[in-house]
């Protein structure tokens, strides 16, 4: 069952294992009985890592993960202990081409892992170059001023400018 949007994007409904509970290919989530229809509201788990939502179904209250339904019903197989993320990082971006299906945990921080440490050794790398870069320009300045000028100039306390000076920072 395909609907379109406001915005022109076609939303297309796939039943999901639950009866009665259907997914769209944009993370939403909507129960049907009879010709009652009803989307359901997505909430934030505790850990604050996924979506959720929660329904009753046969007499049991379920919490079951967006990204997970949408993995099922869009992408493929889920096996036994694979791991479903949102690729981007955006738990909010439930759709079938940010959903990714991983083997394991190992894999996923992997995957994750390795971007995040490179983008933290990127930003050390800048942080250390915009510092040599202020130290450059405060030696320079000791040229033809005080300590105590430079730090009222520059915004930096005395200390600070003399361990510049000095080669401690």
């Amino acid at each position: 069952m395909t609907q379109l949007q406001s915005d022109n994007t076609r939303e297309e409904w796939r039943e999901t294992k639950y009866a009665g509970f259907f997914i769209s290919n944009l993370g939403r989530v909507k129960h049907m009985k009879n010709s009652d229809e009803k989307i359901l509201k997505p909430f934030l788990h505790n850990s604050g890592r996924y979506l959720l939502v929660n329904f009753t179904y046969n007499g049991r209250q379920i919490g079951v993960r967006i990204a997970k339904l949408v993995a099922l019903a869009f992408v493929g197989e889920v096996a036994d202990g694979a791991c479903v993320v949102n690729a981007n990082g955006d738990l909010y971006d439930n759709t079938p081409e940010n959903v990714k299906i991983f083997s394991s945990l190992k894999e996923v921080m992997r995957f994750h892992g390795r971007t995040k440490r490179l983008d933290a050794q990127k930003a050390i790398e800048e942080r250390r170059e915009l510092r040599r870069k202020r130290n450059e320009k405060i030696i320079a300045q000791l040229k033809d001023s005080t300590i105590t000028g430079v730090a009222q100039a520059s915004g930096l306390s005395v200390s600070m400018v003399s361990r510049i000076k000095s080669g401690e920072r």
